[in-house]
């Protein structure tokens, strides 16, 4: 069979092209609607057709498409074809349930499925309006509101430990009777605040609410629930009350510590105990923190006491009686009082060590004094107090030893004392002085002090000068007396000495020498083993050996227990023919080389 050739448009018709039903709630209706296809359709093809509906209108916004849908159905929905201007049927039925919006109602019935490839098929649709009037028996009151929970007067109770609100359980219902007005919202206000409510059947007869309110804060709380229709708004009230269950404070001492002890010296205010404690609420803030030693209150400076969850109170007490104290520390806050704390300590009173000084010698001082002069006197002086008691006795060594004449001591059993005396030295050294002091309290408190003295030399004043022949520094006949003279002067004055001792040794020519001879002074001739003084001149004749031969005179004085070098002189002898036989050997009688 031929296709029709392409063109159009080709109308699908609706029988009838609108249709409207009315009736009171609860409404049913239902009629035929026929559907004839297009003219272009080709014979033979089979084509199925779904029909749908959308909602054109509807009584009031508050009713959903969904639910406006959900009144009207088609049966079949589905449609076949097999040629052109067949026809086919579907049956509209609505069905409007009571409790829901009265007024008028439009719907559009569309076909789609119809091919595409046969030129332009026109679909309008058919319109279904259905006129929805109340029941016949109308409610024409508000909705009835039920409270199921909570129950007027409860009481619940929050633990701030358990770190979990406490939940007060909402429920509450609202109905409309037959033929009243849908229940349009539910609402639920705590203190005139609002609630998030689940609202179910909310547009129908009988909707129920639910919330669960969580809570921490402590009181009455008041709760009002609301139904509203198109009639007015119902509401319900109850009371219930929230109380808080939380422990007490807990109490920290920081100090002092348990058993800790604290002194002072006597003349003193007293011990200084610190003092530091804080208050710890798990709910609320602290009301009080408080103090008492030996049963007597003690005054804290305060922080967060009323106005914080932690307060601390801090002091510095000055406690002057020696013995065994006790603080007690105490805190409270809303739901009671913390377990006192109490901390023992002890005070005891030390008496103060004295104090001393030492005025001179300075530490470190250098006392300089000439050997063979007499002893050589070092004063010092000291002094001491103490701050309780008086000094009462007072002792001064040297070098660990009680010094040989006692100090002379002002103000002995006084608050305060001064010291002197002196000290004898006829040599060099180093030195301590110490002085101990010791209070009426048996403290004792010392002071050293370190110094030195140096013995120095006595300048020796003999000037020595050489005398003929021995001044002229000629080389003599081995084997004769040489006399050696000398004199000694001090500024221009001859200096007599019988202290000098000459002393003679040879110098043999690979270094080595002599022992010495020494000669002192004699009464007798200038002759060995004595010199003479004679007139200004040191006298003393000397024997050489025969050969060649090389003396050295020194000429010495004591002076503080050792020699002092005056001066020396070379003698020189020659051998016959002016050979000599200084070679070094022991022959000549003068000792070892």
């Amino acid at each position: 069979m031929a296709q029709p050739a392409p063109g159009g448009p080709y109308p699908v018709q609706y029988n009838p092209d609108a249709n409207t039903v009315q009736g009171n709630q609860p409404l049913t209706a239902s009629y035929v609607i026929t559907i004839t296809a297009p003219a272009n359709l080709v014979q033979g093809t089979t084509v199925n057709i779904n029909l749908g509906l959308s909602v054109l209108s509807k009584p009031s916004a508050n009713i959903s498409d969904a639910q406006a849908l959900s009144f009207i159905s088609l049966s079949p929905a589905v449609l076949t074809f097999t040629g052109p201007n067949q026809q086919a049927q579907t049956t509209v039925s609505i069905s409007v349930p009571l409790g829901n919006f009265s007024g008028d109602y439009a719907y559009k019935v569309t076909a789609s499925g119809w091919p595409t490839n046969l030129g332009t098929i026109s679909d309008a649709g058919t319109t279904v309006n259905a006129r929805v009037a109340p029941p016949q028996s109308t409610d024409t009151n508000p909705p009835s509101v039920t409270l199921q929970s909570p129950a007027d007067g409860s009481a619940y109770t929050y633990v701030p430990v358990s770190g979990v609100p406490v939940n007060v359980p909402v429920s509450f219902s609202a109905t409309v009777g037959t033929g009243g007005s849908p229940i349009t919202d539910m609402l639920a206000l705590l203190n005139d605040a609002p609630v998030s409510l689940t609202v179910v059947g909310k547009d129908t007869l009988s909707g129920s609410a639910s919330a669960s309110i969580p809570l921490v804060l402590p009181g009455n709380y008041t709760l009002q629930v609301l139904a509203t229709n198109q009639q007015g708004t119902s509401y319900v009230t109850t009371h219930f009350s929230v109380a808080v269950s939380a422990p007490p404070p807990t109490i920290s001492v920081s100090q002092p510590t348990n058993n800790s002890s604290y002194s002072y010296m006597l003349g003193a205010a007293g011990a200084l105990v610190p003092v530091s404690v804080s208050a710890n609420s798990v709910y609320g803030n602290i009301s009080s923190l408080a103090a008492t030693l030996d049963g007597s209150p003690v005054s804290l400076a305060l922080t967060g006491v009323g106005t914080a969850a932690t307060a601390t109170g801090s002091a510095t007490l000055t406690v002057a009686t020696s013995g065994n104290h006790t603080l007690v520390f105490n805190a409270a806050n809303a739901y009671g009082a913390a377990t006192p704390i109490t901390v023992p300590f002890t005070v005891a009173s030390v008496v103060p060590a004295p104090t001393v000084a030492i005025v001179s010698p300075a530490n470190g001082s250098t006392v300089t004094r000439s050997a063979g002069d007499p002893p050589t006197v070092v004063a010092y002086s000291f002094q001491g107090g103490t701050s309780y008691g008086s000094i009462a006795a007072v002792a001064v060594a040297l070098d660990g030893a009680a010094v040989p004449t006692a100090p002379v001591v002002s103000g002995l059993n006084t608050a305060a004392v001064t010291g002197s005396g002196s000290l004898s030295f006829s040599s060099g050294g180093s030195h301590t002085l110490n002085v101990k002091v010791t209070s009426s309290g048996g403290t004792v408190a010392s002071a050293s002090t370190s110094f030195n003295v140096t013995q120095v030399q006595k300048e020796v004043c003999e000037n020595l000068t050489w005398l003929p022949p021995v001044s002229l520094n000629q080389t003599v006949e081995g084997g004769s007396t040489v006399p050696i003279k000398f004199t000694l002067d001090c500024s221009n004055k001859f200096i007599r000495d019988t202290a000098v001792v000459i002393a003679i040794y040879e110098e043999f020519r690979n270094g080595s020498t002599s022992t010495p001879q020494f000669f002192h002074y004699g009464t007798g001739s200038p002759n060995p083993p004595d010199y003479a003084i004679e007139g200004k001149q040191y006298h003393l004749n000397f024997a050489t050996a025969k050969g060649t031969h090389s003396y050295q005179v020194e000429v010495y004085t004591p002076v503080a227990g050792s020699m002092h070098l005056l001066g020396t002189h070379e003698v020189n002898t020659k051998g016959p023919g002016g050979k000599g036989d200084n070679d070094g050997d022991c022959g000549d009688g003068h000792g070892k080389h």
